[in-house]
């Protein structure tokens, strides 16, 4: 787990957390079942969603580009995608899932451009379940 120099710290509980760019501003949003946040910045969204039912990977296997693949983090395998967004206005999503246990914190970056997302990868390295 690695956070880039300048990334704001986004902790949960339990221990877990991650990392946002120094540009990324938090939405007013009231989660519902679990711990839930918006974070934007100019031109993506991070969304991250902590808890028992936090959104599945495979629901949008039916998209263009569709890619799914094992990511290492630590000692624990997540699993991310990839995949062409609806351009409304995100054009390209990456997702990270990460069991917790009975938990589940999921990451989905979307971005108006392929290249936008390129934060995907540090932010996703960023993730810290060590203590869970």
């Amino acid at each position: 787990m690695t956070t880039p120099a300048g990334w704001q710290t986004v902790a949960l509980s339990d221990g877990v957390s991650f990392a946002v760019p120094p540009d990324a501003r938090m939405a007013d949003l009231r989660p519902i079942d679990s711990q839930f946040g918006v974070w934007r910045g100019p031109g993506y969204e991070i969304i991250y969603d902590y808890g028992a039912t936090s959104e599945p990977l495979d629901a949008e296997s039916a998209r263009g580009g569709y890619v799914r693949k094992r990511r290492q983090l630590g000692a624990r395998t997540a699993e991310e995608t990839s995949f062409t967004g609806d351009g409304q206005p995100w054009v390209h999503v990456r997702m990270l899932r990460v069991p917790c246990g009975r938990l589940a914190l999921t990451l989905r970056v979307s971005c108006l451009d392929q290249r936008g997302c390129e934060l995907a990868d540090p932010l996703f390295d960023s993730v810290d379940v060590s203590s869970r």
